[in-house]
């Protein structure tokens, strides 16, 4: 795949030539292919690629598939392919990079992809999609093994919410050196049982922006140097929420009997982060060729 590329443009009432046509052509399949193979990070195949076995060889059905560079596979009519004479063969599906003749329709190109059998050791994973292995044992007729087939599977990754609580919003359960709060995370659609959060009070609970109501603290340089903490810990967490706990030790103010605020003393911010997602999995053709090595030679990563 070229790595520098020129956009095709036209201006009004310019003629056109064929290699103009074919260079959009080719641009737009270019960059098309370049995002499945960035953006999605899936190769394999999508639908189809059915094998079985009859009497004289291996009937492969219509199929789609993506190559690691991100080009499309595909296969619009059933083949019908010979066995390899001897020993065990991975049966393989590769990008065609010219386009062939149909002959049914005298100079009339088709798309069909290069379809090969290969030694297990000899499949070059990525270029060419594993489709089935043909497996033989003395004595018994050759069987298909079909768990070497690698499918395109999209990624998905984590979902990630965000959300603020303001200032003296929310009602706390406590007092000003221990106090709790429930946050409600349900517009983020989280969905695994224990997210992940990360929690940020937006001010010093205990600083010249703290909400204290009717209550008189300690002027600010005394309390800050005085009282220790706040310890933040968040509990209980859920796919719609959890609880943050703010505690502290706030010395002898009010003889050690801290009042209740009522209501959140400052704002905080939460990330959410959904723990269970699906992560691709390393792969090999009968433990010769590794996926993640392949991908990092070459520069395909």
């Amino acid at each position: 795949m070229r790595t520098q590329r020129t956009r095709v443009e036209y201006r009004p009432g310019q003629w056109l030539a064929r290699t103009d046509l074919e260079a959009q052509a080719v641009t737009s399949s270019e960059l098309l292919d370049l995002h499945q193979a960035r953006v999605h990070d899936t190769w394999g195949i999508a639908t189809g690629f059915d094998c079985t076995l009859d009497a004289v060889g291996l009937n492969l059905g219509p199929g789609i598939g993506l190559d690691a560079l991100g080009r499309t596979i595909l296969l619009a009519a059933p083949r019908h392919l010979l066995l390899p004479p001897s020993g065990n063969a991975v049966l393989v599906a590769a990008f065609a990079e010219h386009l062939h003749g149909d002959a049914c329709v005298p100079g009339l190109p088709v798309e069909a992809p290069v379809v090969r059998w290969r030694m297990p050791d000899e499949v070059r994973a990525g270029l060419e999609v594993p489709l089935v292995a043909l497996r033989r044992t003395a004595g018994a007729a050759p069987t298909l093994d079909r768990t070497v087939r690698k499918r395109a599977q999209k990624v998905i990754r984590p979902r990630i919410a965000t959300g603020r609580v303001q200032r003296a919003s929310v009602p706390v359960q406590g007092t000003y050196g221990s106090w709790t709060m429930a946050v409600s995370t349900a517009a983020g659609g989280l969905s695994s049982p224990s997210p992940v959060y990360f929690v940020t009070l937006d001010q010093h609970p205990w600083g010249d922006l703290a909400n204290f109501g009717d209550t008189e603290p300690p002027p600010l340089e005394q309390r800050l140097a005085q009282w220790v903490g706040p310890f933040i810990a968040v509990e209980g967490t859920g796919p719609t929420g959890f609880a943050v706990r703010v505690s502290g030790d706030l010395g002898d103010w009010h003889q050690g009997n801290y009042p209740e605020p009522g209501t959140n003393p400052v704002g905080l911010s939460w990330v959410g982060i959904d723990t269970t997602f699906i992560v691709p999995a390393r792969w090999s053709v009968f433990g010769g060729t590794d996926l993640i090595s392949f991908l990092n030679f070459g520069g395909f990563r």
